[in-house]
């Protein structure tokens, strides 16, 4: 593969509420990577809505959410965030039932990915929807379409 061929790639975020609160992060060694959601890429053996669940609990250290509904997807290019990818990006609403901390550390594990130290996340909950920061590379892309009717 030369330098000018792009990488697509098909992944899967998840916007996870809990009341009418949204879940993001930051990376704590990696301030500048910006606030995220949990997300990540799928796997050849899986769907979008496998792919989402199983990153958002590898990611995140929550059990129990629920797959509220899928949102769409959004085709992002990478390139003008130093990556020669394009990624076709599959959005999800997914609840955390129940209490959740209102802040914590997590280490999400890379195994399946080849790396060799994980990664340490900072996770809180921001107000929807006035509350919500710019999230980085477009992760927000359908982030209007969480409805807040639904019951979690």
């Amino acid at each position: 593969m030369n330098q000018w061929t792009k990488i697509n790639r098909e992944t899967a975020f998840a916007y996870i509420t809990n009341h009418s609160r949204l879940l993001v992060f930051r990376q704590t060694d990696s301030p500048d990577a910006g606030i995220q959601v949990p997300g990540g890429p799928i796997e050849p053996y899986e769907t979008p809505s496998q792919a989402v669940l199983r990153n958002a609990r590898l990611e995140t250290g929550l059990e129990g959410l629920i797959l509220r509904e899928y949102l769409g997807y959004a085709v992002v290019d990478l390139t003008r965030y130093g990556l020669n990818e394009t990624h076709r990006r599959h959005f999800f609403h997914i609840v955390a039932p129940g209490e959740a901390p209102v802040q914590w550390l997590y280490s999400e594990p890379h195994l399946e990915h080849g790396l060799s130290a994980p990664k340490e996340l900072e996770f809180f909950w921001v107000n929807l929807p006035n509350q919500v920061p710019e999230l980085t590379a477009e992760l927000d892309a359908l982030i209007g379409g969480i409805n807040l009717g639904l019951k979690s």
